[in-house]
C-alpha cells in the first residue's frame, strides 16, 4: 500500500528561483509600429556586444529618407501645385526628358486630379527616398510601390499617393506624396517615431532585398572607392574622430579583425597631403588642418556645380570654359547684379534644403547662383528672365533713422521716447524696434534693463560688417523680370521684360548671347506686324511700349468682364482712382491688382501692400511726376498705409 502512495508522487523540473505561484502570460503579438518604441523599464538597457559573439558580417544597405508634413489651409493648396509642377520639369530623367507621375494604378496619377483630392485635407506628406545603391536597381517605380504597401501595412490603411523619379543629381532619388486621409475618411497621422525611423527601416529592407545584404567586404571596396575623392568621405570621418586636436597617430592599435581601417586611412591622408590639408611629420604621426573637412566640402560642392553647368550647356561647355568664376558670389566685393534666362533650376541634393539656378547672362555667360526655396522657385520655368542681385552691404535707411535719434539723445534709441515725445506712428516705431532686435542679436547693439537701446559711436561700420557677414550665410536674392518665356515673349501682346531690351538698342554691340539675339529678331518682325513703331538701330521706342501695356490693360479687363459680372473701365489718364482690392492676376506687361468698384472695375499696376488682407480700399491719385501715388486704407480700422 506504502509503495502504491510513493508511486503516486511526481517530480517536474522547474526553473531556479521561479515561484510555483507565478502564472507565465503569453507575449502578445507586437506590431512594427510597436516595436519602433522603446520599452522604459529599469530592465532596458542599451545593448553591448558580449566577448564570442559572432561578427555581424552583413549590413542593410544603406537609404535617405526626408519627410515633411505640408498644411494646407490657406497658401497651401497654390503651394503643392508649384511643387508638383517643379517635380515635373524638364531634364530630370536619365534621357533630359521632363518627369511623370506615378502611382498605385487605383487612382489618377496626373497632377491635377491628386491636387484636387487634396482640396479638402488638413495636410499631407512629403517624403524623398534615396536608396545609396539606386543605379544598381532594376526599377525605382516598382521599389516604390514595394515601399508604400509596406507602409499601408504598418500603417494599417490604403494610401492615396503618387511619385516620380528623378536622375538629375549625383544620387537617383524618388518623390512620394501622400494625402492626410486614410481610406475611412479620417485624418492620417503617422507617429514621429515612424517618419524619422520606421520608414526608413522599410526602405532598407526592401533594397536589401532586392540587391542582397551588404556585406563587409563590399563595405570597405566602397571605402576604398573614396580614397583620391575631391570630397568629403566617410573615411575623412573616421580620420576626424581618430585625431586628437590636428594630429592623427597611426601608431596605436586597432580592433582585433580591423587593420583594413588604418590602411585605407593611410592611403586616404596620402591623398589628402597632395591636396595641401595634411602634413607628414615621421613616426607614423600627420599634422592636419584643423578645417580640412569644412575645405573638402567645399571641394565637393564646386566640383559638382561645375558638373552641374557641362550637364546644362552640353557640348557649349567645351568653348565656354567652365570654372569657379562661373559660381555667382552675392558677397563679393566686385558683385554686380546679373540679369539672364533661366537654363536649369532644382536642388543640388534632394535630400536637403536649398535650391539653386543656372543661368546664361545676356553676354552668354553661364552662371550659377543658390537660392532660396520660396514661391518664386516653385514657380519658376526654363526660358524665364531672372535677376540674381548681389549684396549691398550699406546700412539701410532705418539704420540711419536710428543713428540720428541716438546721436540727439546721448546714443540712446527709446522707443517710447520715438512714439509719445517724437509722435511717430507704431507702426513706425515698431518697425525700428524689429530692427534692433535683429541687430541685438547680432551683438552690433544692446538693450537696457529700460527697455532701451544702447548706440555706439561706430555703429554704421558694425552694420556694414553684419550685413558682409549675412551676405555670406544667406541664398541670392532671385528676382523674376517676366512670367513668360523667352519664347512666349518674341509674340506677346503686352510689354515684356525684351521689349525692354529692345528699347536700349545696342544689343549686338554688347556681345549679347545668340539666344537672345534671335529672340530679339523675332520679336522686331512681330512688332511690326502688329504695327508697333521699330526706331533708328532697331531700337523699340517708349511711345511703343506704353501701347503694348495700354493693349495688354484693354485685353484682359475685357477678358475679365464676364468672371466680375461688371464691365471694364480704363484707369488711364485718371486722377483719382477708389475701389476694393479683389486679387492680382499675371500678364505679359506684369501684375495687375484688379481694384472693384459699384458698377465696374479697373486694373492697375500692383503693388506689395495690396496682398496684406484682401477687400482693401484702394486710393490713388495722380502724382507731379505723372504716375499714380496709391494709398491702402483699412476700412476697419481707417488706417492709411502709403505705398
Amino acid at each position: 500500500m506504502s509503495q502504491d502512495r510513493e508511486n503516486d508522487f511526481r517530480v517536474q523540473m522547474g526553473r531556479r528561483g521561479a515561484s510555483t505561484e507565478r502564472r507565465v502570460r503569453p507575449k502578445r503579438p507586437q506590431s512594427f509600429l510597436d516595436s519602433l518604441t522603446p520599452r522604459r523599464d529599469r530592465r532596458s538597457r542599451s545593448y553591448r556586444s558580449r566577448p564570442g559573439r559572432t561578427v555581424q558580417r552583413h549590413f542593410h544597405r544603406r537609404v535617405i529618407v526626408q519627410a515633411s508634413i505640408k498644411r494646407m489651409a490657406g497658401t497651401g493648396a497654390a503651394k503643392l501645385k508649384d511643387h508638383l509642377s517643379y517635380l515635373e520639369r524638364d531634364a530630370t530623367q536619365k534621357d533630359a526628358s521632363p518627369g511623370k507621375l506615378y502611382g498605385s494604378l487605383i487612382h489618377d496619377v496626373d497632377a491635377d486630379s491628386f491636387r484636387d483630392r487634396c482640396k479638402g485635407d488638413r495636410h499631407h506628406f512629403r517624403f524623398v527616398v534615396s536608396p545609396e545603391d539606386a543605379e544598381r536597381m532594376a526599377d525605382l517605380k516598382g521599389y516604390t510601390r514595394e515601399l508604400v504597401s509596406r507602409m499601408e501595412s504598418d500603417l494599417e490603411t490604403k494610401l492615396d499617393w503618387v511619385a516620380i523619379d528623378h536622375y538629375d543629381t549625383a544620387q537617383p532619388h524618388t518623390h512620394l506624396l501622400v494625402r492626410g486621409v486614410r481610406d475611412d475618411g479620417k485624418d492620417l497621422v503617422i507617429p514621429r517615431q515612424y517618419m524619422s525611423h520606421g520608414m526608413k527601416e522599410r526602405a532598407q529592407e526592401i533594397a536589401s532585398l532586392e540587391l542582397g545584404p551588404q556585406s563587409g567586404l563590399e563595405k570597405r571596396a566602397k571605402l576604398a572607392r573614396t580614397i583620391d575623392a575631391q570630397h568629403k568621405t566617410d573615411l575623412d570621418k573616421m580620420i576626424d574622430r581618430a585625431r586628437d586636436g590636428e594630429t592623427l597617430d597611426l601608431r596605436k592599435p586597432v580592433r582585433p579583425n580591423q587593420p583594413w581601417r588604418k590602411q585605407l586611412m593611410a592611403r586616404r591622408i596620402k591623398t589628402l597631403q597632395r591636396m595641401g590639408l595634411a602634413e607628414y611629420e615621421g613616426r607614423g604621426q600627420w599634422r592636419i588642418k584643423p578645417d580640412f573637412t569644412q575645405t573638402l566640402t567645399r571641394m565637393g560642392e564646386q566640383n559638382d556645380i561645375i558638373k552641374t553647368l557641362h550637364r546644362t550647356f552640353g557640348e557649349r561647355s567645351a568653348e565656354l570654359r567652365l570654372g569657379a568664376d562661373a559660381i555667382f558670389d552675392p558677397a563679393a566685393s566686385n558683385a554686380q547684379s546679373q540679369a539672364g534666362i533661366v537654363k536649369r533650376f532644382g536642388r543640388p541634393d534632394d535630400t536637403r534644403e536649398g535650391g539653386f539656378v543656372v543661368i546664361e547672362t545676356l553676354r552668354g555667360q553661364p552662371l550659377y547662383a543658390k537660392v532660396e526655396e520660396d514661391d518664386l522657385f516653385s514657380s519658376l520655368k526654363v526660358g524665364q528672365a531672372v535677376t540674381v542681385q548681389a549684396f549691398d552691404p550699406e546700412p539701410i535707411q532705418a539704420d540711419r533713422n536710428i543713428l540720428a535719434h541716438a546721436k540727439r539723445h546721448d546714443g540712446v534709441f527709446s522707443p517710447v521716447h520715438v512714439h509719445l515725445v517724437e509722435n511717430n506712428s507704431e507702426e513706425y516705431t515698431r518697425a525700428h524696434e524689429r530692427r534692433l532686435e535683429a541687430l541685438g542679436r547680432a551683438n552690433v547693439v544692446s538693450k537696457t534693463k529700460s527697455g532701451a537701446w544702447d548706440i555706439p559711436d561706430d555703429f554704421l561700420d558694425r552694420v556694414r560688417e553684419y550685413h558682409e557677414q549675412l551676405a555670406k550665410r544667406l541664398p541670392v536674392p532671385l528676382v523674376r523680370d517676366n512670367v513668360l518665356t523667352l519664347s512666349q515673349m518674341e509674340t506677346a501682346r503686352g510689354a515684356t521684360w525684351l521689349d525692354e531690351q529692345l528699347k536700349r538698342g545696342s544689343l549686338e554691340d554688347d556681345r549679347t548671347s545668340r539666344e537672345l539675339l534671335a529672340a530679339a529678331a523675332q520679336r522686331r518682325a512681330a512688332l511690326r506686324q502688329m504695327g508697333f513703331a521699330i526706331g533708328d538701330k532697331d531700337r523699340l521706342l517708349q511711345r511703343s511700349i506704353n501701347q503694348l501695356k495700354a493693349m495688354d490693360f484693354k485685353e484682359t479687363g475685357e477678358a475679365l468682364e464676364n468672371h466680375m459680372g461688371k464691365p471694364y473701365a480704363s484707369s488711364s489718364g485718371a486722377s483719382h482712382i477708389e475701389g476694393v482690392f479683389k486679387g492680382t492676376i499675371e500678364q505679359p506687361s506684369g501684375k495687375f491688382a484688379v481694384i472693384e468698384k459699384s458698377r465696374e472695375f479697373t486694373l492697375v499696376p500692383w503693388r506689395p501692400i495690396m496682398e496684406r488682407r484682401r477687400g482693401l480700399s484702394i486710393i490713388g491719385r495722380a502724382s507731379r511726376g505723372g504716375g499714380i501715388s496709391w494709398d491702402v486704407r483699412d476700412r476697419q480700422r481707417d488706417r492709411g498705409l502709403s505705398i
